[in-house]
């Protein structure tokens, strides 16, 4: 009861209600699932004032635990990076301009959130090698949601199979889809980068068709597209079962 009352608040937006179940679920001793554990840190990601905060106490319980966090639990993580508020940090060793959250993952591995004064965030090669051994350790390994995450996570786009994030993904045998292609057009864009075409040229070269491509590729066929052809079936469906019932009916 616990557990699904928790889950349940996290995902109605309600994070304080969903910590006070699990304060109350600590207190009588009902062990929380990695269901509990990944909820809260969805809530976490919502805080958007001492979300990173919020996330390394939820982590230090889930490693104190005993439990070893999955891949889904490592992805929520990096969003949370990207998206959880940031409390005040010690920048009295850095450059001028800059931040940094230290993040302690456990298991002996530390990651480093770089953070500027105009809020892009940064994670090194070396701290992103610190999680993926992290997660080798916990017998999970990173999955093509893991590199969407960690893509924009980086300073330096990775336009080319040089960068490391690609040597990376290669290693673990993953191949780069049309959603990770598409991120990484996006940022390209959104940060007036000129490598857009490079991208594409890749794109094209891989054989990868991109959401929108794919979209008018659909409809120049006259293909209905997924969630409406979902519903034209159901639809046409229940308009059979009604018949047939009525048919039923008048015999």
């Amino acid at each position: 009861t616990y557990l699904n009352a928790s889950k349940a608040c996290a995902m109605c937006g309600k994070p304080a209600e969903a910590f006070e179940i699990y304060s109350k679920m600590t207190n009588w001793n009902c062990h929380p699932d990695m269901h509990t554990y990944s909820s809260l840190i969805m809530c976490a990601c919502e805080d958007k004032e001492d979300g990173l905060a919020v996330l390394q106490r939820v982590w230090n319980d889930l490693i104190a635990s005993g439990d070893l966090p999955n891949v889904y639990c490592f992805n929520l993580l990096l969003r949370c990076l990207r998206e959880g508020g940031v409390p005040g940090t010690d920048t009295s060793h850095l450059e001028d301009n800059e931040r940094v959250f230290p993040f302690v993952l456990g298991r002996g591995y530390t990651m480093s959130l770089g953070i500027s004064d105009d809020g892009v965030r940064w994670l090194t090669e070396e701290t992103i090698q610190q999680l993926l051994l992290c997660m080798e350790e916990c017998g999970t390994a990173p999955d093509v949601k893991t590199f969407h995450f960690l893509l924009r996570l980086l300073l330096i786009i990775p336009t080319n199979e040089g960068h490391f994030l690609w040597k990376l993904a290669a290693k673990y045998g993953i191949k780069a889809d049309a959603a990770f292609y598409g991120e990484l057009l996006k940022i390209s864009r959104e940060r007036d980068l000129f490598e857009s075409q490079a991208i594409l040229d890749k794109v094209r070269r891989e054989g990868v068709i991109l959401r929108k491509e794919r979209s008018d590729l659909v409809r120049s066929e006259g293909v209905v597209l997924g969630k409406e052809k979902t519903n034209e079936s159901f639809k046409k469906f229940k308009s059979e079962e009604s018949a047939i019932k009525l048919l039923e009916k008048l015999k």
